[in-house]
């Protein structure tokens, strides 16, 4: 049995990508923005999207995003 070096590395390529996917879904608007700016650091040449336009985040997600939000502790 004969297995390709090239097939293995993108499969655990793509469930890597798949697990990250998941778990950034469950943290919130604000762990995702936070995330897709770290990863726009490191150079992955995507762009955040303008204020209004499709698919960007919209005032009402902030609103509800706050409401559920953990508060920061004082130090």
């Amino acid at each position: 049995m004969t297995v390709d070096i090239t097939a293995i590395v993108m499969l655990l390529i793509v469930l890597n990508v798949l697990v990250g996917i998941v778990i950034m879904s469950k943290e919130g608007l604000y762990a995702n923005i936070a995330a897709k700016r770290k990863r726009i650091a490191g150079g992955s040449g995507e762009k955040m999207r303008d204020k209004g336009s499709k698919g960007a985040p919209t005032n009402k997600a902030f609103r509800q995003s706050a409401k559920t939000a953990k508060k920061r502790k004082r130090s």
